[in-house]
């Protein structure tokens, strides 16, 4: 029994000391978050676009199923309004848990100025993936998908400035608590 406590001592320990000690982490939660916006957004885009393709086959192979039917209006009328709210979801969550998560690590302010610099190169980077996706939902094969889903296209055509917003957030939070 003493011997098991020692281990959940020790492991909880060497937990702590993974989580304090990340310096640079402003950086790379910004830009997982970009990151991951940008792929659940296109990708929720282009699987509506290849559903609206593709369902007026699918009603008719079952057209003889009251059933099917039911469940693919259901796919019809709620698709788009769950997926945008899934997103602004997925986005206010990963906020807060990079708020969280920058608010338990224990960071020295001298590091301020290199993620600041590279704070800079993450936004370049969140421009291009703007930028990629005002590609993706110009192009005529996507037939204006993206107008179903508000505020995931609000979100990803702003994308630099939530991606200043949440890394300046971030970085207050991750150099700032030193002050209170």
């Amino acid at each position: 029994m003493f011997q098991n406590q020692r281990n959940v001592k020790m492991i909880f320990s060497n937990t702590n000391k993974m989580l304090y000690n990340k310096k640079c982490n402003a950086i790379l939660d910004t830009a997982m978050v970009v990151v991951v916006l940008v792929v659940m957004g296109v990708l929720s885009i282009i699987t509506w676009s290849v559903w609206g393709d593709l369902s007026p086959e699918v009603y008719d192979a079952v057209n003889e199923s009251t059933e099917a039917t039911e469940s693919l209006d259901v796919i019809d009328n709620n698709y788009t309004s769950l997926f945008d709210g899934i997103f602004l979801f997925i986005f206010m969550g990963l906020w807060i848990m990079t708020l969280v998560a920058s608010w338990m690590i224990d960071s020295h302010p001298i590091f301020f100025a290199i993620s600041l610099i590279l704070f800079v190169i993450v936004l370049v980077g969140a421009v291009y993936l703007g930028n990629f996706y005002e590609e993706i939902i110009t192009d005529s094969a996507f037939n204006d998908a993206y107008q179903d889903f508000p505020a995931t296209h609000y979100i990803l055509t702003n994308l630099l400035m939530f991606g200043i917003v949440i890394g300046s957030t971030i970085m207050i939070v991750l150099y700032g608590k030193s002050r209170l």
